[in-house]
């Protein structure tokens, strides 16, 4: 069975259970949530400064060589589609279609975002969205960051990953660097330049703490490699560096789905054990996945001085909370004869569902607050599977858990 299937059996039973009944309203939302995500293709976001190589990435993880750059667009998603089409939408809204273009068509300046569509099996459970990183340093933070609500891989791509370009991805939210890649694109110049070995070796340090892992490409002779989806130059392949970045990037889309699938099979283990792998014939109807949308939109230059405030009376507030309630926890802990797992797990879940509910009242705009926010809803969900793993172990994940939470508001607070 491949995992796509593995994929889609898991999905339908989860849609069985949700749709019976059988999973009990406590995790009736968190399993929605799982059963969304199984359903949605993994949005890999390829991010950099115009003429970086992301276009030229993204055609060879596809293996065509006929996807227009269309670079004048700031945001580009390819999905996968019945047949090939192109959507261009105007900054008043309106979208015109296309059955296809080449990038000798000249294009509208009120063009703000494309969306592909190709009938391409590497499309079935995934998208790839290229976003162009232009104008201030504050603007750029401002799209990683939006960027980084929705992409579950980011590849940062750059030939030589400078100063500015490492000061403004410093401000990148931490979640979505643990999810990451840089890619040196043109890595051919910079050996012809002499420089490739000495620019990785001054990139170590930040890649490691920055990156899952940094991945050289000579990008031209990548795609030569892979002039299609099934035909491949192995030496060349190898040689360009493609090789390596597609199996890594490949491996976070394997591993990101199998994370989905543990959780939802451990779901089905607790409350549906008896379910057959088939499609239900009672559907629960989950929430409508949106479409990847990453806006193309001119983000705000600075947040308001109210909005600032806002922000970091809100931060005071849950960290406060957390530090009331994690005093509390350990005063408790002393009366008990023999710490109880699944106690402490219950006052970690409780804690983490009252921050979350205090979080989800905060609307001043803030993107530091959105992360929070996601932060919050990822360790309820966390919670949950804890609860249902209980044990020694979990319960130290779950203290960890908050620790790590009360951390990462304590760094926004201070920052």
């Amino acid at each position: 069975m491949t995992q796509l299937q593995e994929n889609i059996d898991v999905a339908d039973q989860l849609e069985l259970a949700l749709g019976g009944g059988r999973i009990p309203s406590k995790y009736h939302q968190w399993g929605a949530h799982l059963l969304t995500h199984l359903r949605r293709p993994i949005q890999i976001a390829f991010v950099g400064h115009p003429k970086s190589g992301k276009s030229s990435l993204i055609s060879m993880m596809i293996g065509r060589q006929d996807i227009p750059t269309l670079g004048k667009i700031a945001t580009v998603e390819i999905v996968h589609g019945p047949q090939k089409h192109i959507s261009l939408e105007h900054a008043d809204g309106s979208v015109e279609h296309h059955d296809w273009l080449s990038d000798e068509v000249p294009l509208s300046d009120s063009i703000v975002r494309a969306r592909l569509e190709l009938p391409e099996k590497a499309l079935l459970n995934r998208s790839f969205t290229k976003l162009r990183l232009s104008g201030s340093p504050l603007r750029q933070e401002n799209l990683l960051r939006h960027v980084a609500q929705s992409a579950a891989i980011l590849v940062y791509c750059s030939e030589e990953f400078g100063e500015s370009e490492q000061r403004i991805w410093a401000n990148a939210p931490e979640e979505i660097k643990d999810h990451s890649f840089l890619a040196l694109t043109m890595a051919d110049r910079q050996i012809m330049k002499g420089r490739l070995n000495q620019r990785i070796s001054q990139l170590e340090s930040v890649v490691s703490e920055e990156f899952l892992g940094l991945y050289p490409i000579a990008t031209l002779q990548a795609i030569a490699a892979r002039s299609d989806s099934v035909t491949i130059r192995p030496d060349l392949w190898t040689s360009s560096g493609g090789k390596d970045f597609h199996d890594a990037l490949e491996h976070q889309i394997d591993r990101g789905r199998m994370e989905d699938l543990d959780k939802a099979g451990m779901l089905l283990a607790q409350f549906a054990a008896d379910l057959p792998g088939q499609r239900p014939d009672q559907k629960f109807v989950a929430p409508r996945p949106e479409q990847n949308q990453i806006t193309a939109a001119e983000p705000q230059a600075a947040v308001s001085q109210v909005a600032e405030h806002e922000a970091a009376e809100v931060l005071k507030e849950t960290l406060n909370m957390l530090q009331k309630c994690a005093d509390d926890m350990l005063q408790d802990i002393p009366e008990m004869s023999e710490p109880n797992p699944s106690q402490i797990i219950e006052k970690c879940a409780r804690i983490i569902g009252d921050l979350s509910h205090t979080l989800a009242h905060a609307d001043c705009g803030n993107p530091v607050i959105k992360s929070i926010q996601e932060d919050a809803r990822e360790g309820e969900e966390m919670m949950l599977l804890l609860q249902l793993e209980k044990g020694e172990d979990a319960a130290s994940d779950a203290v960890v858990l908050l620790m790590q939470l009360k951390k990462e508001i304590s760094k926004n607070l201070c920052g």
